[in-house]
C-alpha cells in the first residue's frame, strides 16, 4: 500500500454569508456545530429526567444547571473534560439509584448518555467554523440510531430476564 504524497489542503476561509456565530473572542462557530452543543445539552437534560424517574427523588432545581455545562465545555470538546463531566454525572446515578434495580426510566437516561456522547463526539471531530458533508452527517445518524436501537434492545433482554429470575 503506497503512501499518498499529496499534501493535506487547508480549509477554505469563511465567506462573508456563512451562518453561524462569532464570539466575543473572535472564533466563528458554525450552526452545525451549535446545534450539536444543543443535542449534547438535551441529551444531559434526559439522563437528569431517567435519573429522576429511576430515583424517585425530586432533584433541587440547581441540579438543571448541570445540562448547562455542555454549552460551557463547547470550547474544549476535544479534550478530556467531557469524559471527567459525564464521570461525574455516572457517579451522580449511583449513589441515587437503588442497587441491582432496572426501571425503563433507566432507558431514557442511557437515551440521553448516548446522545450527548454522539454529539460531542461529531463536534470534537472537527473545527468550530466547520460543516459537516451530508454523507457525515447520515453516518452519525445512522450510527446513533443504531446505538440506541441496541441499546432498546438489552433494556428489553434485561426486563425479561429480570422477569424470571426472581
Amino acid at each position: 500500500m503506497a503512501l499518498s504524497t499529496r499534501r493535506p489542503t487547508l480549509p477554505r476561509r469563511r465567506r462573508r454569508g456563512a451562518r453561524g456565530l462569532r464570539t466575543e473572542l473572535g472564533r466563528f462557530w458554525s450552526v452545525q456545530q451549535l446545534a450539536l452543543v444543543l443535542l449534547s445539552a438535551a441529551g444531559v437534560a434526559l439522563f437528569i429526567v431517567g435519573l429522576q424517574g429511576v430515583s424517585g427523588w425530586t432533584t433541587d432545581p440547581a441540579v438543571w444547571l448541570l445540562a448547562v455545562v455542555p454549552v460551557l465545555l463547547v470550547r474544549v470538546a476535544d479534550s478530556a473534560w467531557p469524559l471527567a463531566y459525564w464521570g461525574v454525572l455516572l457517579y451522580l446515578w449511583v449513589l441515587a439509584v437503588p442497587a441491582a434495580s432496572f426501571s425503563w426510566w433507566s432507558v431514557l437516561g442511557g437515551t440521553g448518555l448516548i446522545l450527548s456522547h454522539a454529539a460531542t463526539a461529531l463536534s470534537a471531530s472537527a473545527p468550530p467554523a466547520a460543516d459537516f458533508p451530508a454523507t457525515v452527517l447520515r453516518a452519525w445518524l445512522t450510527r446513533t440510531v443504531l446505538a440506541l436501537a441496541a441499546a432498546g434492545a438489552v433494556a428489553g433482554t434485561i426486563h425479561l430476564v429480570a422477569g424470571r429470575v426472581s
